[in-house]
């Protein structure tokens, strides 16, 4: 019993670091994916444009999410 609670307690210390290290990573490699999708792009005006309206309807459901969650539920 004692040595598959310290084998159990192994990989959970790998798995642990794993995914710190991924989550560490993560940023840059979905900012290359980013970097590589607007450098091929032949109208980069376009693109830009695209993400400026990505970036807006985050925030307009941010916003919608807060006033519906927040205001809605709890006044």
């Amino acid at each position: 019993m004692e040595k598959l609670s310290s084998t159990l307690q192994a990989a959970y210390s790998i798995t642990v670091s794993f995914l710190t290290l991924l989550c560490s990573v993560t940023p840059f490699a979905v900012m290359s994916l980013i970097a590589n999708a607007i450098g091929s792009q032949d109208d980069l005006s376009g693109a830009f444009t695209n993400v400026a309206y990505l970036i807006a309807a985050n925030l307009v459901g941010y916003v919608a999410h807060f006033l519906i969650t927040d205001v809605g539920f709890f006044y």
